[in-house]
């Protein structure tokens, strides 16, 4: 049971060695700054059918609302956006993580 936060540049270069088929959303050149951890422990709605143990990349929603109004999408545009598209998504056990800090909402 693990989480390591730190500087999305650093736990980008680390994932790989943890888990090489772990997911990252595109397109990377924006999304990767809103990574804030790994873990292999995620809090999520996947959590029953993730094999135990896996890593995976952790991301901010917030973060990923404020990139995504920058490409001059509105705030709830934003909001349904990860939650539908990013958040929900599964696409294997490498399956990107969302979280949402509660003073941000």
């Amino acid at each position: 049971m693990a989480r390591i936060d730190g500087h999305h540049q650093t736990l980008l270069a680390d994932l790989p060695h943890r888990n090489p088929d772990a997911l990252l959303l595109e397109p990377r050149s924006r999304l990767d700054k809103a990574v804030v951890a790994l873990s292999n422990t995620p809090d999520d709605h996947w959590r029953e059918v993730r094999p135990e143990g896996t890593w995976v990349a952790v991301y901010k929603g917030e973060s990923l609302v404020q990139i995504l109004m920058a490409q001059g999408v509105t705030y709830s545009q934003a909001i349904e956006w990860v939650a539908t598209e990013m958040e929900s998504a599964w696409v294997g056990p490498g399956t990107w993580v969302v979280e949402w800090d509660p003073a941000d909402a």
